[in-house]
């Protein structure tokens, strides 16, 4: 026999009738339940069991095999969006099931936390079980709903703290929805039937998207994010300017969800000239970013103040890119256009204090961190290039710079790294694997780490014996232009990352570094022991002991 209690808050108890017997158990597998305790519509969150005696009173020892409560749902469950749900859209509705009996739906939403779970936060009521509003982007908050009924005690069942975090940006165009069906065809989206260009306007000399017959209009393998960016040619030598303007359907309310940042992402090509600029509803804005930007094939962040243009950005009906310029001429990749508001840091100095190697390849190979790891030319010459300046040649030979092991070099420990360099590799593809920039243990290629270029023609990234092939879906083919190259290692999440023009196109969540510490040297240009010669240019190499933040690797690849 026991006496069964209960309680809503664990400390005010009351008794549920008299005592209660258990009937005896079987102790045979499979046995069903033989006791039902009813608890007549108690209101309880707490039960607590005191036994007073058991079957046969042989000896004080009690037990219960099984036990189950059954309860009416009575709070506010399954919510939707479901609780902890990311890159949730500011237009939300929010939606319940009810708890039974319940007369009234009370919700509590905000971004302060203790406001929701205190119940100070402002309480709406609405009708039935969804409310919809509007949140602001990047932001967490948090919301509950309390089930009220007057004529039932208690009148009013708090809910669960739930929470959601709203979607970071709101795109303007990510030119991923463009295509290459014919014009009057069922399912055309030819961009620059979106985006009018200079096309039959002699004063106009832009032109967006490739123009060959029979290619794809939309660039797929220079991207920023997603499968596809807009190449943009210009040519001022002829024409007053060159400019693109898409000509919203409906107006676009760019106050909306908090935002204060318009970002667009441009990649330009070495010998690109001219004046980048945007226009929003016809007024002008001047890229007052890097001026060199242009010309980098790098992806580079613009960060736009809306506020500042001086239009009705409830009412913004066109947006413009173009280039000024009188001899402007090249061709530049435009990439998602979105709104933030909380916009990305973009580039971020990464410091020295981690910089434990650097080769600024100005006709020499020593090293520019104060380190004292010089290398030694075994091959190569010094050539003037028209984009990077001095940069050093190798033949693909036998042509290498030597690093010798140093017990103090600073990156004999693969564990914690980062190696960034410009490459613009010749004599593609090869029959060997050739290796960039690369560092041995004991000799055995195997246990190393570095850049290499792989006979399929992909950049390859390695630490200890992590497995290298698993280069991310659509990464780009070695090409022979400029690239700023970029390994990072990270041993405390066991992650090894590589990077092609800021974009990472190489992830391993599983590596397993060897300890570099044997006397192997550091080779820039090719690989020990085996002949993975690197033909072609290479500039600007650093190794850093610790592990850059993309805008930290964006930083160093804007120098």
């Amino acid at each position: 026999e026991a006496v069964i209690e209960y309680s809503l808050d664990g400390s005010d108890w009351a008794t549920l009738g008299t005592t209660h017997e258990f009937a005896r158990a079987t102790g045979l597998e499979g046995y069903a339940s033989n006791t039902t305790v009813d608890f007549d519509g108690a209101v309880a969150k707490y039960v607590r069991i005191t036994t007073n005696s058991n079957w046969g009173g042989l000896v004080t020892q009690y037990g219960l095999s099984e036990v189950r409560f059954l309860s009416v749902p009575v709070s506010a469950r399954e919510p939707s969006p479901e609780s902890g749900a990311t890159d949730v859209h500011p237009d939300v509705t929010l939606s319940w099931r009810a708890g039974r009996e319940a007369a009234t739906h009370n919700v509590y939403l905000s971004s302060d936390q203790q406001a929701v779970i205190d119940g100070t936060a402002t309480a709406v009521s609405p009708a039935d079980t969804s409310y919809s509003t509007v949140l602001d982007l990047g932001g967490t908050y948090y919301w509950r709903v309390d089930e009220a009924n007057d004529v039932e005690t208690p009148a009013t069942w708090q809910g669960a703290v739930w929470n959601l975090t709203t979607q970071e940006f709101i795109v303007v165009d990510d030119f991923e929805s463009y295509n290459d069906v014919a014009a009057g065809e069922e399912g055309s989206n030819l961009v620059y039937e979106t985006w009018a260009d200079g096309f039959g306007i002699s004063t106009n000399g832009s032109t967006i998207g490739y123009t060959v017959p029979f290619e794809p209009t939309m660039e797929t393998v220079t991207v920023h994010g997603g499968a596809q960016s807009a190449p943009l040619a210009y040519d001022n030598t002829t024409a007053a300017f060159s400019e693109v303007t898409r000509t919203f359907a409906a107006p676009q309310d760019w106050t909306k969800y908090g935002v204060q940042t318009l970002v667009l992402y441009l990649r330009g090509t070495p010998g690109n000239t001219g004046q980048l600029y945007a226009k929003v509803n016809g007024e002008k804005v001047i890229f007052d970013g890097d001026a060199g930007a242009l010309a980098r094939p790098l992806w580079t962040l613009w960060k736009i103040d809306p506020a500042a243009i001086g239009v009705n950005l409830q009412n913004v009906t066109t947006l413009s890119i173009g280039i000024d310029g009188s001899a402007a001429a090249g061709t530049v990749y435009i990439d998602d256009i979105v709104l933030y508001r909380i916009a990305p840091q973009g580039p971020q100095d990464p410091g020295t204090d981690n910089l434990v190697a650097y080769y600024a390849m100005d006709n020499d190979v020593r090293d520019n961190s104060g380190n004292g790891n010089d290398g030694i030319m075994l091959g190569g010459q010094f050539a003037q290039d028209a984009y990077r300046g001095a940069v050093l040649s190798f033949d693909g030979i036998d042509d290498v710079v030597e690093v010798p092991h140093s017990a103090g070099i600073g990156f004999n420990d693969a564990t914690n790294l980062t190696v960034t360099l410009w490459a613009k590799p010749t004599r593609l593809p090869r029959l060997t694997w050739t290796g960039v920039i690369t560092k041995n243990r004991d000799i055995t290629p195997n246990d190393s780490y570095g850049i290499w270029i792989s006979t399929s023609n992909q950049w390859h990234f390695r630490v200890g014996g992590t497995s290298d092939n698993a280069n991310l879906p659509g990464a780009p083919d070695v090409t022979e232009e400029w690239h700023f190259v970029a390994m990072t290692h990270d041993a405390d999440a066991t992650t090894l990352r590589g990077y092609l023009d800021g974009r990472m196109i190489y992830e391993n969540t599983g590596s397993n570094p060897a300890p570099l510490t044997a006397q192997s040297p550091l080779w820039i240009g090719g690989a020990q022991s085996v002949t993975e010669f690197y033909p072609g240019l290479l500039d600007d190499v650093r190794i850093f002991s610790r592990v850059l933040s993309e805008e930290e690797l964006n930083f160093v690849g804007a120098q």
